[in-house]
């Protein structure tokens, strides 16, 4: 009781059958949720009378032309940090895995940046002892609004599409083309795109057996 459907609509460019019935075709346009590959295999004779019908688990690789739509939106005005140029470092001492320190009011800045760096003790060669001295470095910084121009915003816009591309390429799509338009709008930049991927469409499914509901007697 199992098919091989569509996760999404497209038009299938190879279909490979490994077990099952296919029932599409290089160029058909399917839509989600369509059966592709039937786990019901037919058993006929010379003349083409079914003799038996088995149930299998189908299995196969379906990839169609697909068009994902993208659409995205964020404000010109974003919080940005605006460094005052204050700073300190302070150093402590690593002993077998532990950090000893550092010395010191801990909470110097409102709001700051922190960079650690560790250097292990060495004998010679690769030689490690279980000791070492590290640095913290501190940064002062304040936020403050930041209006994007439209360069900025654009590129920061592209920068978005090109991530959302790359995560369709993580999950297996081929990209084949891809369109974006940016527009200033009601203080925010918004972004519409398509891309036109090839991927892979088949999901198994447990098929939906139909069953008669008895109807009820009226007096």
């Amino acid at each position: 009781g199992m098919d091989l459907t569509a996760v999404k609509s497209g038009t299938v460019i190879s279909i490979i059958t490994r077990s099952g019935t296919p029932l599409v075709h290089n160029g058909d346009v399917v839509e989600a949720g369509q059966v592709l590959i039937s786990g019901s295999v037919e058993l006929v004779d010379e003349g083409g009378t079914v003799l038996e019908t088995r149930q299998t688990i189908p299995d196969g690789e379906i990839l169609a032309e697909t068009q994902i739509h993208y659409e995205d939106s964020f404000p010109l005005t974003q919080e940005q940090k605006q460094y005052t140029g204050r700073s300190r470092t302070r150093h402590v001492l690593w002993l077998f895995g532990k950090r000893i320190g550092p010395l010191g009011h801990k909470d110097v800045y409102e709001t700051e940046d922190r960079e650690e760096t560790y250097e292990a003790a060495r004998l010679w060669g690769n030689f490690y002892l279980p000791v070492g001295i590290g640095t913290i470095t501190e940064r002062e910084y304040k936020t403050g609004a930041h209006v994007l121009t439209e360069a900025e915003a654009q590129r920061e816009a592209k920068l978005r599409f090109s991530a959302f591309c790359e995560t369709l390429k993580e999950r297996g799509a081929v990209i084949e083309q891809a369109d974006c338009q940016t527009v200033m709008e009601n203080g925010n930049c918004k972004s519409y795109g398509t891309v036109t991927a090839a991927e892979e469409i088949g999901t198994l499914q447990r098929r939906q057996e139909k069953t008669d509901t008895p109807g009820k007697s009226v007096p």
